[in-house]
Parts: C-alpha cells; sequence; structure tokens
C-alpha cells in the first residue's frame, strides 16, 4: 500500500456561484509536516509531474483520468475530473506549480456551493515515497499525481482562496505553511515575476549573486563583501551530494515502512484481545499512520484501556480468537527492513526486498501466493 502525502487549497464558488475552471494542484518548494515529515519538489519534479500524468502514469489506461473524490476515498463517486492533456507546469505568484483544469459532476458543483467541501487536496508520491506499480513487481516511480479529494481538514492552516477565474489565484507560501528556496532555482526568475520572499531572500544572498544579476534585481552589494571562513567545511562532489539524496530519501520509506510494522503488530495484538474486529486491522493501522506521535500514543492507550473480548474475532479468524499469522508479505518487509537497516541506509528497499526473495525460496513462493 502507498501512504499518500496530502497538502490542501481552499476552493469556493465566486459571486455569480461559478467554481473555479483552474487549480493550483502542487508548487515547488520544501516543507515540514507533522507525520510525512520533510519534503521538497524541485521545479523538475513539478515538471515530472505533469509529464508522469500525460503519460498515464498511476491512472487507468482506458480512461487516463485523475479523479476528484470526496473526503479521499477514490472507490466511491467522483466529485469531477481532471484531464492530463489540461496540466501543466505554470508559474503561479513567481512558483513554479502544477495546475489543472477540473470538471465538476453536478453532485460535486452542488457539495461545493452549499460549502459541505471547502478545500481541493491532491493525492500525491514525492521522491521520498515513490508511486508503486502494482502490476509490475518491484517497480517505482517518483512524482506521480494519483488524485485528489474534496475535504474540511487542511493540513497548511492558512492557504489563499482559489478564486473562479480563468488562472488559479495567488498561491504564495505563508505562515502555517514553511517555505525555504534554493538560489539557483530563484536567481532564473524575472525581477517583476518574484514576490516579497523570494526578493528578500535574494537580498539575503546578494553577495553570491553576479553583478548583472543585483543590477537586474535591482539589488546593491556589501561595499567590503565578508569573505566566508572556509574552517570546518567539507567539499564534496555533486554525484556524493545526489547519492546523499538518495540515500536520505530511502530512508525515510524504510523508517515509514518500520513504523507501519509496528503499528501493525500493535493491532494484531488487539485483535487477538478483541479490543479491535480483524476486518478493521487495514483501517485502524492506516488511522494511527495519519495520526502524529502524540496523537497516535493518545490513540493506542485508549484502544488498550478497552475491554478484552476474545470471543469477538474468533469467527472471522477461524482459531478461537487467536491472532492470525503474519502475511508473507510482512514477513518480507521485515527481513527488507534488516538488510537496509544492516547496510546503514547503503541499500535501497527495493534491492533489499530482491535479495531477501533470492536468498529466501520459501518466502517467495509465499508471497507469490498471496499476490495470485
Amino acid at each position: 500500500m502507498n501512504t499518500r502525502l496530502i497538502t490542501h487549497v481552499k476552493i469556493s464558488a465566486d459571486a455569480n456561484g461559478d467554481l473555479p475552471k483552474s487549480v493550483v494542484l502542487l508548487k515547488a518548494g520544501s516543507w515540514n509536516t507533522p507525520w510525512h515529515g520533510d519534503f521538497e519538489h524541485t521545479e523538475s519534479d513539478i515538471q515530472e509531474y505533469v509529464n508522469n500524468a500525460k503519460a498515464g502514469v498511476g491512472l487507468p489506461e482506458d480512461d487516463p483520468r485523475i479523479v476528484i473524490n470526496y473526503s479521499h476515498k477514490g472507490a466511491e463517486k467522483a466529485a469531477g475530473w481532471i484531464s492530463p492533456s489540461t496540466l501543466r507546469a505554470e508559474i503561479v505568484d513567481g512558483i513554479l506549480s502544477v495546475v489543472g483544469d477540473p470538471e465538476w459532476t453536478p453532485a460535486g458543483i452542488q457539495a461545493l456551493k452549499d460549502k459541505e467541501f471547502c478545500y481541493i487536496s491532491p493525492e500525491f508520491n514525492p521522491r521520498a515515497l515513490p508511486w508503486e506499480d502494482p502490476e509490475q513487481e518491484w517497480h517505482f516511480v517518483a512524482n506521480v499525481l494519483t488524485g485528489a479529494g474534496l475535504t474540511n481538514i487542511p493540513l497548511f492552516k492558512k492557504l489563499k482562496k482559489v478564486s473562479a477565474s480563468e488562472r488559479p489565484a495567488s498561491n504564495k507560501p505563508n505562515e502555517g505553511e514553511p517555505m525555504t528556496f534554493k538560489l539557483e532555482e530563484v536567481r532564473v526568475l524575472k525581477a517583476d515575476a518574484l514576490n516579497t520572499e523570494q526578493k528578500a531572500f535574494l537580498v539575503e544572498h546578494k553577495n553570491e549573486l553576479t553583478k548583472e544579476e543585483r543590477k537586474e534585481f535591482g539589488i546593491k552589494a556589501d561595499a567590503k563583501p565578508v569573505a566566508a571562513s572556509v574552517t570546518g567545511q567539507v567539499m564534496i562532489t555533486a554525484s556524493e551530494l545526489s547519492q546523499l539524496k538518495a540515500d536520505a530519501a530511502q530512508g525515510v520509506i524504510a523508517a515509514q515502512r518500520l513504523e507501519r510494522n509496528e503499528a501493525s503488530s500493535f493491532v494484531s495484538d488487539q485483535i487477538k484481545a478483541g479490543r479491535v474486529k480483524s476486518g478493521e486491522k487495514e483501517s485502524t493501522i492506516d488511522m494511527l499512520m495519519a495520526a502524529d506521535e502524540g496523537t497516535r500514543a493518545t490513540m493506542k492507550t485508549f484502544i488498550e484501556k478497552l475491554p478484552e473480548n476474545k470471543a469477538i474475532n474468533a469467527e472471522a479468524l477461524g482459531d478461537g480468537g487467536e491472532a492470525a499469522a503474519a502475511t508473507a508479505s510482512d514477513e518480507l518487509n521485515v527481513e527488507a527492513d534488516k538488510v537496509v537497516a544492516s547496510s546503514n541506509g547503503k541499500t535501497r528497499y527495493s534491492e533489499a526486498v530482491k535479495q531477501v526473495l533470492a536468498s529466501n525460496k520459501e518466502l517467495r513462493t509465499r508471497v507469490d501466493a498471496e499476490r495470485k
């Protein structure tokens, strides 16, 4: 199962009751989120989201459209659709963004007009948590937009409203949505396209700009630039930096898988005790994973204090209420995580999976049987 990272953009009808023709779905920048941790979108990432969508990655082959669902329940009815042909990488308030044109269903239009829902929330897989092709074993693709949902619980609390117009309204970063910039990305923008934060960023780094760039942006250099101290600096090559980033991304994936394994073990114990129904195992795990660390601990304490009722799952489990054995896929995840950990993160998770399956034919047979 892929965990989807989610952001939110406010959306509403204008004075005439018309909904936006275009919406900003994703944008370049860096964020820190309560349970997904740090992740970033470079301008190259933004373009890759568009390219992957147009290539149909993560979308049905017979009808490659991006569904807008209700409350991220993708299997239920649609509130609207976005054709990949309408997606584009577009500068919005000086920031490269993924923009799309929704085709709302009548029910979706009414839900937004009646303010039953106020936000649109894209579902996507960035580099740190790539999309896994369910029809091609161990094939991962980064930067995939898989859907969007109408919701009322924003992750970022102070986003600007999207107005009903041909182009999306300002989507600049603000308090409550930390945003960082990279000099190589900001210095290529036109002076009249810079927002306040980007101008301040360039002023802060003015001594790193060329004379021509400072003139273009109307920035004066310090009269006597202070040479930066090289004490303690470590120089690395571009390839070494790229490898460090790749290792960090794999570390995030491994950590998330370990957290899910811990949540799965906890829920299995509660199923054995009859505090959780066996049919609700995955939804309970998903609920725990969506919570921040403090909330997750509170939820676990609450569940553990529920009275035991071992008979509740006896029929479903078929073993008198005893917990079912871990699946072969669960066992594979645990063994692959051990390989990643023993290599200090140098082995990618996908490579670790291949190593485990190659060395344990019996486990490979059971995993293949489960997937059939």
